[in-house]
């Protein structure tokens, strides 16, 4: 009896391992796919995204009419002919110009408000625009920061030039296949919606670890 129960206990303890090593794999590779396909997207991307200084009628209003300057006044020459290289190149080169540009607007509305126009990497929860849906993480983007930023914001995607139409189809050819579907996956099959969510849910949960770490300054 008692060894009929000792070989029941170690099949049970062998399967609770085995079951709990198959577990740890799927986690890691579920980690290692979620980067993979944000690191994939991020690469190919640059957002654009405009922070209003507050979430007042006023403000937001500001926020949108700064956005339909810029997009108006640069939109000619960041068309679908530039590259990703090209278009990084030409926001550096005109950087100055389009903040000085957006500050022009603000006072043009009747605001005295600082702005700041910044091409840097920053973390975007995951966001809709048209027919697609881009994953939380951090991706490069054109900033144009009214104020404080601290209201709504709005952004849409500089390269490729969805900023000028929302569909998905400058995508294609600048992302995988598969990317490309789970971008596009409310059009798609419930797997890549679950694959979506798999990306989602790491991505935030990374950058809320790291929201969380201790930050040291050495002197």
């Amino acid at each position: 009896m008692k060894s009929r129960i000792f070989k029941e206990l170690k099949i049970l303890l062998s399967a609770s391992i085995l079951g709990f090593f198959f577990a740890m794999m799927a986690v890691f590779y579920s980690q290692v796919y979620a980067v993979a396909v944000q690191n994939e997207i991020a690469e190919n991307v640059i957002r654009f995204h405009v922070l209003a200084n507050s979430d007042a009628a006023g403000d937001q209003a500001l926020k949108n009419n700064v956005r339909d300057g810029i997009l108006n006044r640069f939109g000619q020459e960041l068309d679908t002919t530039l590259g990703i290289e090209e278009t990084r190149a030409f926001l550096w080169a005109h950087l100055d110009e389009i903040e000085e540009y957006a500050a022009g607007l603000v006072q043009e509305n009747g605001y005295d408000l600082p702005v700041r126009a910044v091409v840097d990497r920053a973390f975007f929860p995951t966001r809709d625009y048209g027919s697609m849906s881009f994953p939380a993480g951090e991706y490069e983007a054109l900033r144009i920061i009214i104020g404080e930023g601290e209201g709504g914001n709005w952004w849409c995607v500089m390269f490729p030039p969805l900023c000028y139409m929302e569909e998905a189809a400058p995508l294609q050819g600048v992302v995988s296949d598969g990317t490309f579907a789970l971008l596009h996956h409310s059009e798609g099959s419930a797997g890549v919606t679950v694959r979506f969510r798999v990306v989602e849910w790491w991505q935030e949960r990374m950058n809320r670890d790291e929201a969380e770490m201790p930050v040291f300054v050495l002197n």
